[in-house]
This record gives structure tokens, C-alpha cells and sequence, in this order.
């Protein structure tokens, strides 16, 4: 059995102030901005790996966390 482990890298607005919030019809807590996966053996040991950078459409300036 191989199994796929997958990693979600998000942002979110500098604040909750920020103008994003007001201009959106729902609440956006956070945003994808990278996705990685790493396809594991039947053995556990690393195999094929994925990653991609997303581009930020709400969110463009980086949290600093």
C-alpha cells in the first residue's frame, strides 16, 4: 500500500482590519499559496514528490507568521 502525505501552506490578511474583508461577500479566514506532497513506498522511504506555488488572489501581502 503506498500512502500520500500532503502539506496546505496558507496566508492570511495582516489584519482583520484589513480591506479584504469588507469587500468580500463571505468570510475568508485564509488562503492556499503552496501545495506539497511527498508519495510514500510500501517501505515508508520517501518517493515521487509535487510542489507548487499557488498565487494569492485576496491575500498578496505575505503574513509575517
Amino acid at each position: 500500500m503506498h500512502y500520500i502525505v500532503m502539506d496546505l501552506e496558507w496566508n492570511q490578511a495582516m489584519s482583520s482590519k484589513s480591506s479584504v474583508f469588507n469587500r468580500l461577500p463571505f468570510h475568508l479566514r485564509g488562503e492556499i499559496i503552496q501545495i506539497g506532497a511527498v508519495k510514500l513506498t510500501e517501505d515508508m522511504q520517501p518517493g515521487d514528490e509535487f510542489q507548487v506555488d499557488v498565487r494569492p488572489v485576496y491575500f498578496r501581502k505575505i503574513h509575517t507568521k
